[in-house]
């Protein structure tokens, strides 16, 4: 993560912004920079995707949430999360869904500054393999071929 927040600290000069670089390890990140969002200004993590679209957002940004760590609050976005997951119509989930991300975009409580490509690989011996999307192993239906 070190080189993407040098990339950021340089291109931020240029706005005339100063960013102190800190690399801490996770155990301090949890404990206390994340539970302590007035006494940072920017925490660079490396998270990934999650299974569900509710369960990318909802944790994260629904006023009051454990993971919620920029107290983000809009009654709106919540409605809109709480809607959304009691839908079982899937273009109206999509589009409720939707509405969340634009106003995410919007309001930016978080910025996501990239998106990173998940390689997966086995042998040919490896048989029932899958690619989990959100960086999981799970090996319980999986055999080697003799």
């Amino acid at each position: 993560l070190e080189e993407s927040a040098i990339a950021f600290r340089e291109s931020a000069k240029e706005a005339g912004i100063r960013v102190k670089i800190e690399s801490i390890d996770i155990a301090r990140m949890y404990s206390e920079s994340l539970r302590k969002p007035t006494d940072f200004t920017v925490v660079h993590n490396n998270w990934f995707g999650r299974p569900t679209i509710d369960e990318t957002l909802t944790p994260y940004v629904f006023t009051g949430s454990n993971w919620n760590l920029t107290q983000y609050s809009n009654p709106k976005v919540d409605g809109l999360l709480t809607e959304a997951r009691r839908t079982v119509d899937f273009e109206k989930r999509k589009r409720l869904y939707g509405e969340v991300q634009k106003i995410l975009w919007d309001e930016g409580p978080e910025l996501v500054a990239y998106f990173r490509n998940y390689v997966s690989a086995a042998r040919r011996n490896v048989k029932n393999y899958r690619l989990i999307p959100v960086q999981y192993v799970d090996l319980r239906e999986v055999w080697l071929e003799k």
